[in-house]
């Protein structure tokens, strides 16, 4: 296993920032087309997989600063990492770093898991 650092440097960052907001666009692209397609769902496990990677990589400081600052860059929500209800109208589960409210452009959405105690 190789060893890993509290912080990317900036070489890390721009890349792992350039990665996020590239399919932080390519879900809501696709949400807009059809919320409920088998490439939207696709996207968004893509994009959960990598803020848990951030978090499995970095402490939980720097991922959330970096999953805000994609979110803020795209100007986009963060989707829910849960499963798809049954109706294809909500996703079950409560996540942690994903915006509360409607997909779409961001609008002031609290990110959920960013209020809590450290």
């Amino acid at each position: 296993m190789s060893d890993t650092t509290d912080v990317p440097n900036e070489r890390q960052r721009d890349a792992i920032v350039a990665s996020g907001e590239l399919l932080l666009k390519m879900f809501h692209s696709s949400y807009e087309q059809n919320p409920t397609s088998v490439d939207t769902e696709n996207l968004r496990g893509q994009f959960s997989c990598w803020k848990r990677m951030l978090l499995m990589l970095y402490n939980e400081a720097v991922a959330e600063e970096i999953i805000l600052g994609v979110s803020e860059k795209a100007g986009l929500t963060i989707p829910p990492s849960g499963p798809l209800t049954p109706d294809g109208d909500g996703y079950i589960g409560w996540d942690s770093y994903c915006h509360m409210g409607p997909i779409g452009k961001l609008q002031g959405q609290r990110l959920s898991g960013a209020d809590k105690p450290n």
